[in-house]
């Protein structure tokens, strides 16, 4: 099966050439739609286009094999972004890869053995989620990281189109909601990095706090986000940490490894975060970056 990944970017620098070098010898294309949505225009004042860098990862991509397709624009929301990009798609799945995201490399191969399951339309993912460090991670009470499973690969169909929130086949203008499961092989999970940056979080809760109001805990960045540290007792956030009131969740240690690919980002990844006294993240992320090769391994993001 060709494999479509389809990106939406806007100041994704700090991963995102490392997802396009994740995914470009997998990728029967990689459609990326840059630019800013209307809510952060409004909201935070910025212009149509990222200013981090994002543009010239783009732009000076080594795309030998002319797998990379650039769409960029300011748009409406990310719902404008997705019907974007899934008019284009040729392959046989369409992935959407959130740029903080990553998968180990067996992944690639076991998803289209997961859609020769005629039934199947959407693969529902598990996502493990980390928390303001690569060593620290998301998880309910009793332990368990893989709470979440969020829809990331869809077997195209013509005149199909994608919603972002959540993410969904739309056929003839409906949203399907049907031919949905979680993967049969359990080596398929998705290693999200999406709350590991201080200023990337502060900026997502400026959105969620308007567009998502009434499922997310109010005044959040005061009350947990900057309160938490790794000796926080989970009793001081009786209600877990994240922002969405469904999930009561607390930051857990995570000891395994990480997907090869991220390997060279981790130390990048913890100084980014807010966590200033996290040595137990320090100590395993720079004995991971010396590792062997040897790898064991919508509103959420």
């Amino acid at each position: 099966m060709k494999l479509s990944f389809c990106l939406i970017a806007f100041n994704e620098a700090a991963t995102l050439r490392a997802n396009l070098d994740h995914l470009y010898p997998h990728a029967h294309e990689i459609i990326v739609c840059e630019g800013s949505i209307r809510l952060l225009r409004d909201v935070l004042g910025v212009g149509p286009r990222s200013n981090d860098g994002t543009l010239e990862i783009l732009a000076d991509y080594p795309d030998r094999q002319r797998k990379l397709r650039v769409i960029q624009r300011a748009w409406r929301d990310k719902d404008e972004m997705s019907a974007a990009y899934a008019e284009l798609v040729t392959g046989d799945l369409l992935w959407h890869v959130d740029a903080d995201e990553f998968y180990d490399d067996e992944v690639f191969a076991a998803v289209p053995r997961e859609f020769e399951d005629p039934s199947l339309q959407a693969l529902e993912m598990p996502m493990r989620i980390f928390w303001k460090s690569p060593r620290w991670i998301l998880a309910e009470r009793d332990g368990n990281d893989l709470w979440c499973r969020v829809p990331r690969a869809l077997r195209v169909s013509p005149g199909m189109s994608v919603s972002h929130v959540p993410v969904r086949r739309i056929i003839r203008g409906v949203r399907e909601n049907t031919g949905i499961r979680p993967p049969c092989d359990p080596r398929i999970l998705n290693w999200h990095y999406g709350w590991n940056d201080d200023a990337r979080v502060r900026m997502k809760m400026q959105i969620y706090s308007r567009r998502d109001a009434k499922t997310t805990r109010a005044n959040w960045i005061e009350n947990v986000w900057d309160r938490w540290t790794p000796d926080s007792p989970d009793h001081a956030f009786p209600a877990g940490v994240h922002p969405a009131t469904a999930w009561q969740l607390w930051p857990r240690p995570f000891r395994g490894e990480h997907p090869r690919c991220v390997r060279a980002l981790l130390p990048d990844l913890v100084a980014s975060n807010s966590v200033a006294s996290d040595s137990v993240a320090s100590d395993s992320v720079a004995s991971d970056s010396v590792a062997s090769d040897s790898v064991a391994s919508d509103s959420v993001a």
